[in-house]
């Protein structure tokens, strides 16, 4: 899995704004993700796969962090970080394709999957 920096369209950029509001989050930076496995690009599997990464160094150090995670149907899921190492994320999700690394206060994805 890689992920570079990207700027989403309209319609993806608005579910993605909505659905981080919605939760809470106070500040994000937008990334895609490429998936491949034998030279084919996944967007989705079928299991989720555990994604560990970085936090980016020009985010507060203190709080929550989260995933914002473009679904196949435009529709937008919020993945709380579920390990406990400040400096990482790690979610586990379906969908790869646009995301964005959330920061909101401590507790505010306390209610996201």
């Amino acid at each position: 899995l890689a992920a570079k920096d990207c700027a989403p369209g309209g319609t993806a950029a608005a579910s993605m704004q909505a659905a981080i509001k919605a939760a809470g989050g106070k500040t994000y930076e937008y990334y895609t993700s490429v998936l491949q496995n034998s030279g084919k690009t996944l967007t989705k599997t079928a299991e989720p796969i555990r994604v560990t990464m970085t936090v980016p160094y020009d985010f507060p150090a203190y709080g929550d962090y989260a995933l914002a995670v473009l679904n196949y149907d435009g529709t937008t899921t919020v993945y709380k970080d579920i390990d406990s190492n400040d400096s990482t994320i790690t979610v586990d999700m379906t969908q790869f394709r646009d995301f964005a690394v959330v920061w909101g206060t401590d507790g505010t994805f306390a209610n996201c999957k």
